[in-house]
């Protein structure tokens, strides 16, 4: 197992005692945690710093994971290398971002609990999120 501190999460779930699915915030719009509010935005793209190993002071994993088995397990769209050239690369997904709806004095702590308020019901052409997750018939909460 890869450790989670390499993916370098602000929120991590506990979705045990729970009918919580593998990836099930993908579908989340939006939700709070705690007192907070926030909405999903789009699936994070990962990157070569998730081959890098705290534990180790940085040492790289030499086999490429989790990378490796993102490649095969969580592929989206790709996307250009830069704004001038016609390269392109696959992106892997993994979790996603949230943008918060904070008011002042609001709190988010150990033990909080999510509601989710709304789901993503439609296909999304985004490139950074997963039409055949997102479709309001693969959605179990509709």
């Amino acid at each position: 197992p890869v450790n989670m501190t390499r993916f370098r999460p602000n929120i991590v779930i506990d979705g045990a005692g729970h009918s919580l699915q593998p990836f099930a915030e993908e579908t989340w719009e939006q939700i709070s945690v705690g007192e907070v509010n926030m909405r999903s935005t789009h699936t994070c793209g990962r990157c070569v710093m998730t081959t890098l190993r705290p534990e180790l002071n940085g040492a790289r994993e030499p086999h490429g994971e989790p990378l490796r088995t993102l490649r095969r397990l969580r592929a989206g769209f790709p996307h250009f290398v830069s704004k001038d050239s016609e390269d392109y690369e696959m992106e892997f997904y993994f979790s996603i971002n949230l943008v918060h709806d904070y008011q002042p004095g609001q709190v988010i702590r150990v033990g909080d609990e999510i509601e989710v308020f709304s789901y993503k019901t439609a296909n999304v052409s985004s490139k950074n999120n997963f039409p055949y997750l997102l479709t309001g018939k693969d959605n179990p909460h509709k």
